[in-house]
């Protein structure tokens, strides 16, 4: 079973970007599980549990949905930490084959660098990192 791990944000255009370079790519949907991850950052301690569910953001919602009407298998977690951590433990946790990283628009002279997660993520990794386009 070939793993990937997509990490979501709450941008529906970026998510679907990351979502269409996978169905796109010449693989049997059956053959690949996808792990969907939102990180939730600066989220208040009150805040009920139920609020807290991925499956409550519309980005996730609809990447999970994409991908599931595709023939994909697909799981969606959470977490509570520094993006660049949870994307780094989860890919170990998984023993992912693969992380697809949803990039940004940028004007001309920032397109040298990427934004700081995914940077991180790509120069710490020793998985195939793709970055899929930005809205």
């Amino acid at each position: 079973m070939y793993r990937v791990l997509i990490p979501l944000d709450e941008s529906v255009d970026r998510g679907l970007t990351q979502a269409e370079y996978l169905i796109g790519l010449p693989v049997d949907a059956e053959s690949v599980e996808v792990v969907l991850m939102h990180i939730l950052e600066n989220v208040k301690q009150d805040v009920p549990d139920a609020m807290r569910k991925p499956g409550r953001v519309n980005s996730v919602r609809r990447v999970r949905d994409l991908l599931e009407d595709s023939g994909f298998d697909v799981r969606v977690e959470r977490a509570a930490q520094s993006p660049t951590e949870a994307i780094k433990s989860k890919a170990a946790e998984l023993d992912a084959d693969e992380i697809v990283m949803g990039g940004r628009k940028q004007s001309p002279a920032g397109k040298v660098l990427f934004g700081s997660v995914t940077q991180s993520v790509l120069l710490n990794s020793d998985l195939p990192v793709v970055v899929t386009g930005g809205s």
